[in-house]
Order: C-alpha cells, then structure tokens, then sequence
C-alpha cells in the first residue's frame, strides 16, 4: 500500500473525516451566526482549514503519547498494526501547524496569537504536563486538564471571522456549549459494551450506571444554553426549540437504552445520537440568525 490508502485507512479507524467534516462544519457556521461581524466566504474556509488541521494535530501527538498503552489495550489500531507510525503522522501534522500559523498569519494578528498559543499548549499536553502520574486511572480529569485546546480552537475560529480578541456574552455562552456537547461526544465515543470494554474507558471506570449520569446532564446542560442562546440572539421561532427539545429528548432515551441494555448496536446507535446531536444543535443555531 502507498502511503495515501495508508492514511485513509488511519482516518477511517482513529480520525473519521465522515464525521469531523460535518462536526467542523456546523461548529464554524453556527460561529459566524453568533460574532457581531460581517463574515465572508473566504474567513470560513480559512477556519475550517484551520480547525481540521488543527484537530489533526491533536490526534497525531494522542497517537504518540498512547502508544505504549494502546499496543497493550488496542494492539489492532493502525499505528499498533504498522499500518502508518507515529513518525509520518506527526510529520504531517508538523506540515499542518506550519499551514495552520501561515493562514491564522494573513488573517490577523489576534488569530495567529492564539494559533501559537494553542501549539505551545498541545505541546505540553503531550508531553502530559510533565506530570503524566496524576491522570493514570483520572478519565475526566485527563478530558478536563486537555479540554482548553478545544477552546482555544473555538476562541480562534472567533478572532478569524471578527479580527479581534473580544468576547461577548453570546460568544462565551457558545464556548460553553461547544465544549459541553464536545464533552458529551467523548464521553459516549468511550463507552463501551462489557465484552468489548477495556482500562481507558468511562463505562470502566465509572460505571454505565454514573457514565448515564454524566450524558443526562450534559444533555440538560446543552440545551438549557442552546436554549439562553437563542434567547440571547432574540429568536422567536418556536420551532427551533421544539426540535431543539425533541433532540435532547432522543439523545436521553437512547443513552438510557444503552444503559440498560448495553450490546454493540446500541453502543452506535448512542455513539451516532451524540454526533446528531452535536451537529443540529449548531445547525438550528446558525438558521436562527
């Protein structure tokens, strides 16, 4: 195999494109409905671009500070099988910070700051800190401690479309959803049915019982701020909420289905609802603009 259908099989495994295409997407549309600026066409492909190769980054160094325990755990993931190493991923990735810097560059000054800032971040996240003892065993504490490049990642989306650092209210309560519905779609992705389970998931760790727990009140969570959102934004079309409520609705009885009856394809069902959910609530963000 050459080395492109080496990667397309990476990213069907550990970085789906069908998804984090649409993902993407949504979180950057419903963006440019909520900064106080005129958006362009050329402003959205920049952070698009940006984000993926961004998100891309953040996979390549997970790759390589797992290594070890994933060649123990997941021995049958691309890099454990030798289908693509560590070093070519973060080969390219380096390729992708060095594009990502150079557009956040001609963008503005703000967006190319918090490009370097979120790159000195990654880089101590995968050097774990330098305390990698405190988040063995700590699933959520890991998630907690790593997730501000995902708000980092949403600020410079932000300074992209409007050229400044500025947050408003509106602009925070998004980064709040953001990183409330990101939360929910790592928890569900790592939740697994008994005998396909292992040591680095919240259903080992937690339990399906506290796991379902946590997906309640994200869910809660994320529409109660979807709901203050549109408020915010002085949207009255009732059926935005209404579909907005029938979502999290869906999303709750399929979480508590898997709960009780835990097989495989209830686990893609959940793992698909998460992604669903994600993406409409963005998308009823940006129509109600």
């Amino acid at each position: 195999m050459n080395l492109i259908q080496r990667l397309y099989i990476f990213q069907k495994e550990r970085f789906p494109l069908r998804i984090l295409l649409f993902t993407t997407l949504s979180s950057i549309l419903a963006s440019s409905a909520i900064v106080d600026a005129e958006v362009n066409i050329l402003q959205l492909v920049i952070a698009f671009i940006v984000v993926m190769l961004f998100l891309f980054h953040i996979r390549a160094i997970d790759e390589s500070r797992d290594f070890q325990l994933d060649a123990s755990l997941h021995p049958t993931r691309p890099v454990q099988r030798g289908i693509v190493s560590v070093r070519q991923l973060l080969s390219i990735s380096i390729t992708g910070i060095a594009i990502s810097l150079f557009l956040a560059y001609i963008s503005n000054l703000p967006s190319f700051i918090i490009a370097a800032g979120f790159v000195l971040f990654t880089f101590l996240a995968w050097k774990d800190f330098f305390i990698p003892s405190i988040f063995q065993h700590r699933p959520v504490l890991y998630h907690i401690i790593n997730s501000p490049q995902m708000l980092l990642i949403q600020w410079l989306i932000y300074t992209i479309l409007t050229g400044s650092f500025q947050l408003n209210f509106l602009m925070i309560l998004f980064i709040l959803l953001i990183y409330n519905n990101i939360f929910l779609l790592e928890i569900t992705r790592k939740v697994k049915v008994p005998k396909l389970d292992t040591t680095d998931t919240y259903s080992a760790h937690l339990g399906l019982q506290k796991t379902f727990i946590f997906q309640f009140i994200l869910v809660l969570v994320g529409f109660a701020v979807f709901v203050i959102i549109l408020k915010e934004m002085d949207v009255n079309k009732r059926l935005l909420y209404y579909f907005g409520g029938f979502e999290s609705i869906l999303a709750l009885l399929i979480f508590w289905k898997f709960k009780n009856k835990p097989k495989e394809i209830t686990q893609k069902i959940s793992e698909l609802m998460a992604v669903l959910f994600y993406i409409s609530i963005n998308i009823l963000i940006y129509i109600a603009k």
